[in-house]
C-alpha cells in the first residue's frame, strides 16, 4: 500500500476516532446533565410547590352543600387539623414551630390560593417546610371535599352561603 493512502487511513482512523470520542464525551455530558438537572429539579419541587399550571385556574367539581362541608370538616379534622389547628388558625400541636403552617382562615389568602391551588397542595404536598402529600391517602372527590371545606374557614359568616 503506497504511503500516501497509509496516511489517508490513519486520517480517517484518526478522525473517525476523534469524532467517536467527542460523540461520547457529548453523550457522556448529556447524560450526565439530564440526571443532575433531573435531581436539581426534583430537589427543587420538593422544596415548593407542585402545582400545574391548569390547576391556577381549575374550579372545584363540589357545591358547598351541608354534606359536602360535614365529609370536609370530618376528613379535615382526621388529616390537617393537628397541624393547621381545630379552626385552621395554624396553631395545631403537631404543626412545626420554625415554619407554622398556614392560617387557613385569613380570607385575604383566597386569591392566591384560588381552588386548583388549594387541591394540588393537599394533593402534591412539600417537603420545605413540610406539608404532607395526601394523594396516596385520599381520593380527588375527598381533596375537594377539604377543599370546600377549607374555602367555608376563610368565608365571613356573614357571606358564607352554604346550598341546601
Amino acid at each position: 500500500m503506497p504511503l500516501a493512502e497509509k496516511g489517508l487511513l490513519s486520517l480517517r482512523f484518526l478522525s473517525l476516532r476523534f469524532l467517536s470520542l467527542r460523540f461520547l464525551s457529548f453523550i457522556r455530558a448529556t447524560v450526565t446533565g439530564l440526571i443532575l438537572g433531573g435531581f436539581v429539579a426534583a430537589l427543587s419541587a420538593q422544596m415548593g410547590w407542585q402545582i400545574p399550571q391548569a390547576g391556577r385556574t381549575e374550579t372545584s367539581p363540589l357545591r358547598p352543600t351541608a354534606d359536602v362541608l360535614e365529609q370536609g370538616s370530618g376528613l379535615y379534622a382526621q388529616h390537617c387539623a393537628s397541624c393547621h389547628g381545630k379552626t385552621g388558625k395554624g396553631d395545631g400541636p403537631q404543626g412545626d414551630p420554625e415554619y407554622q403552617p398556614a392560617d387557613l382562615t385569613d380570607a385575604a389568602r383566597a386569591s392566591v390560593n384560588p381552588d386548583g391551588v388549594l387541591f394540588y397542595k393537599i394533593f402534591n404536598g412539600r417537603r420545605m417546610p413540610n406539608m404532607p402529600s395526601f394523594k396516596n391517602e385520599l381520593t380527588k372527590e375527598q381533596i375537594w371535599t377539604v377543599v370546600e371545606y377549607v374555602k367555608s374557614l376563610r368565608a365571613h359568616p356573614d357571606s358564607m352561603s352554604i346550598e341546601r
